[in-house]
């Protein structure tokens, strides 16, 4: 299954009268959306229950994730966000 943007998923809702769930999905530069899984299709689709504000999209913003080694070696994911420079 392939989603719309690189970012976190977290399951909103789901009937068991209806096929699919929906997906609350966000990142480091999106506002939490409310997407809805069709199994039948096995594609995700916006739901439009929640208009795009002018502040839900960072376009100067690039996240980076990186993985740093602890004390003991062990890779441990590191999130960055930095503003792109203007041109």
């Amino acid at each position: 299954m392939q989603l719309p943007f690189e970012g976190g998923a977290s399951l909103f809702g789901s009937d068991p009268r209806v096929p699919g769930i929906l997906l609350l999905l966000d990142s480091w530069t999106k506002a939490s959306k409310i997407y809805a899984f069709d199994p039948s299709t096995r594609k995700v689709s916006d739901t439009n229950l929640q208009p795009t504000g002018p502040h839900d999209e960072f376009a100067n913003v690039e996240p980076v994730e990186v993985k740093v080694p602890s004390h003991d070696g062990t890779p441990v994911p590191l999130s960055i966000a930095h503003l792109l420079p203007s041109c």
